[in-house]
């Protein structure tokens, strides 16, 4: 069964969102067709029955409609990060008057960095990414943080991709979406259920599971076809804007229960 959420925060992307940082090489993306696919995505979400807070784009922060990596959200608990790139921290502060409403409130360190793309909850257990973005200190310290939460969470280093939910993301409980090469990570020897994409659909990795469908990327049917197989309802959504500046589905909101 997939996870229940009941609300998500997310922020939309500015007339600048192009102005971004990205590694790809895709093409300059392109602000208004950005807006109208995040649209789509919010109104997907409140058509599973999530209630939407939608804090408004800030010119200062391209990337800011990327909340994930502003925040760790667990049960009554948000975790401000500490991002990874300079141009990114201020995100934190509009992301955290909002959670703070709602959550307590703990934060990772200098020098600890930490982006939430990093961070995969599959059930009781968190796989830390170990990247570029997130070092071993910011990553030690969420570990910290979810283990008095009664979690367990192994590290991972990750040198193939900007964020560690890049290559996988959860289903269930017990079932991930990922890459060939995670099927076969030690990391992940004890999950039940690997559906694994195939190496052309790699991007198709990134998938939202909550209140029993699986979002993911649209245009890459071979990867539909596996979760469909599954008994898995799907949505499929345009995310190519996203995909330019280095995002994808699970990038796009913080989700809590």
């Amino acid at each position: 069964m997939s996870p229940e959420y009941k609300s998500a925060l997310v922020r939309k992307p500015g007339s600048n969102f192009a102005a971004g940082l990205t590694h790809g090489n895709l093409g300059l993306a392109n602000a208004q067709k950005a807006m109208l696919q995040h649209e789509a995505y919010c109104d997907t979400l409140a058509s599973l029955g999530l209630s939407l807070s939608v804090l408004e784009a800030d010119p200062a922060y391209p990337d800011g409609c990327f909340v994930e990596d502003t925040a760790i959200v667990l049960d009554d608990l948000a975790v401000i990060t500490s991002p990874g790139h300079p141009a990114r921290v201020g995100e934190t502060g509009a992301v955290r008057s909002e959670l703070e409403e709602r959550f307590a409130i703990s934060t990772i360190d200098e020098p600890g960095t930490l982006d939430g793309g990093d961070v995969l909850r599959v059930g009781k257990r968190f796989f830390i990414g170990v990247t570029e973005r997130t070092n071993k200190e910011g990553a030690r310290q969420l570990q910290s943080i979810l283990e008095q939460h009664g979690m367990a969470v192994t590290l991972i280093e990750v040198r193939r991709f900007l964020h560690l939910k890049s290559g996988v993301t959860g289903l269930d409980d017990d079932s991930i979406l990922c890459i060939k090469e995670y099927a076969d990570h030690e990391a992940f020897r004890a999950i039940a259920r690997k559906l694994i994409v195939p190496d052309s659909e790699e991007y198709a990795a990134n998938c939202l599971s909550l209140n029993g469908t699986v979002i993911i990327a649209d245009g890459f049917p071979q990867t539909r076809n596996i979760v469909e197989k599954e008994g898995l309802k799907v949505i499929a959504l345009n995310t190519t804007e996203f995909q330019k500046m280095d995002g994808a589905l699970t990038c796009l909101s913080l989700l809590s229960s």
